[in-house]
């Protein structure tokens, strides 16, 4: 930015705007955070019509990267954009122009073929609009409760509720808000892309004092809170345990494992119909043991699934 206007061609906020693909109020901001903090006086000529440096002698410090510094700055963004989807593209596209711009030597770091190296292959992203994330981030930062219409894919039906929105999380490529639910007068999470409308209300709120959110959200198996805290056994088979035990599940996962090559895990959970999506997978490699209820869901799941297949 500040090279552009060195040039003496007096851009405008619209040439500068375009140029950078900013709103107006992040180039206000970076104007301001160049005369305050960079000691640069960028002043408007209001003949001209645009803006110029009235201390050019003062220079923008260059810095410079080391290679696998820049490969972890480019596929930390590329894995951000391929596996969270495109609500930060252009912020993300636009911070990185801007870091490679200011490096002391670009000859040094092969980006092209850093960026042909390594492919991200993502699967089943929630395409979330930008707006909206970027509206609730900041009713989290300024405490404000927001109305939505909310589509709820259990039940077919959108119903509408107000929250108070405590963080935003970013889940198997889908962002979601984790904050109080008025209507359910309980802790819940809902995924911003299914938010078919929203709107920030005047209404402040406070989080409960002594109430961990992130405590909260890594007490559940994987992300689901429904069906208050339970202890769940798998048996996998010989088979099954191959699989099975080449990840860490959950945090507080405890595994047995047994002499014929087959293993029990064990685990808490707050959402049986999370962890029957999670095991069906494992086909006959996997019998839930425990809880009843649980074992029960898995059972009708999977006799339902088999009249799909029966000859009519």
């Amino acid at each position: 930015m500040v090279s552009d206007i060195n040039r003496g061609t007096y851009p405008s906020i619209h040439d500068l705007c375009d140029r950078y693909e900013i709103a107006e109020r992040t180039l206000y901001a970076d104007l301001e955070y160049i005369r305050d903090r960079m000691r640069i006086e960028i002043k408007h000529d209001a003949t001209r019509g645009g803006y110029y440096n009235s201390t050019p002698e003062v220079k923008l410090p260059e810095f410079d990267l080391f290679e696998d510094e820049m490969q972890a700055l480019l596929l930390g963004k590329d894995m951000l954009i391929n596996y969270s989807g495109p609500a930060f593209r252009a912020e993300l596209e636009q911070a990185v122009r801007k870091i490679t711009s200011r490096l002391a030597k670009k000859e040094s770091i092969p980006i092209e073929e850093i960026r042909s190296l390594v492919r991200f292959i993502p699967t089943g992203v929630a395409p979330t609009g930008g707006k909206e994330l970027s509206d609730i981030r900041d009713a989290c930062e300024k405490k404000k409760t927001v109305e939505i219409d909310y589509y709820a894919p259990s039940t077919g039906e959108t119903s509408t509720r107000k929250i108070d929105p405590y963080k935003i999380v970013q889940h198997d490529g889908a962002w979601y808000v984790a904050g109080w639910c008025h209507h359910r007068n309980d802790m819940r999470q809902f995924a911003i892309h299914r938010i078919r409308r929203h709107r920030v209300l005047k209404d402040s709120f406070e989080i409960q004092p002594g109430f961990d959110i992130d405590k909260w959200i890594d007490s559940a198996f994987i992300f689901e809170h429904r069906d208050g805290e339970h202890m769940v056994r798998i048996r996998f088979t010989p088979v099954g345990a191959r699989y099975a035990l080449d990840r860490t599940w959950h945090q507080g996962q405890k595994v047995q494992k047994h002499p014929d090559g087959s293993c029990t895990l064990e685990f808490s959970t707050q959402s049986f119909d999370e962890v029957k999506r999670w095991v069906l997978p494992f086909g006959s490699g996997a019998e839930v043991l425990d809880p009843p209820e649980l074992r029960q869901r898995v059972m009708d799941e999977l006799q339902r699934t088999l009249r799909n297949y029966k000859e009519s």
